[in-house]
């Protein structure tokens, strides 16, 4: 959740109720969960998004934090607000043609192994601005 100014979010989803929001076309989770008394707008792409809260066409987006927290930092802006609080998680997955079926065993354990040890972490700080801070 990214806006202008804090938002208490402590009521979830409902916290929406009677805001004006933007997120992506197609974030069905996002399109499930939002209140109907929420003002949702649309858009293709996170930069048309961030663009409609640095136009004050909308108060909050919900966006994955990643996609915002990069936009943020790679265009020097300092005046919009990450919220910490979690609306919605899902797990990832990653997926393999079938032909590489043998690799899923050997993957998911060197990425747990990678979790446990603190490389896969080192990794993200590394490539994911302000990672460390969360």
């Amino acid at each position: 959740m990214f806006s202008r100014k804090p938002i208490d979010l402590s009521n979830g989803w409902d916290s929406l109720k009677g805001k004006q929001v933007g997120t992506i076309i197609g974030a069905k989770i996002v399109e499930k969960n939002m209140p109907k008394e929420a003002r949702l707008t649309k858009v293709e792409n996170r930069v048309q998004l961030l663009k409609l809260l640095e136009n004050d066409k909308v108060g909050y987006l919900v966006v994955v934090r990643s996609i915002g927290e990069e936009y943020l930092y790679l265009n020097g802006i300092s005046d919009i607000f990450s919220s910490d609080t979690v609306l919605s998680s899902v797990p990832g997955y990653m997926y393999l043609n079938k032909n590489h079926s043998e690799l899923v065993v050997k993957i998911s354990q060197s990425l747990r192994n990678m979790k446990e040890d603190g490389s896969f972490r080192k990794i993200v700080e590394t490539h994911i601005p302000n990672y460390k801070n969360k």
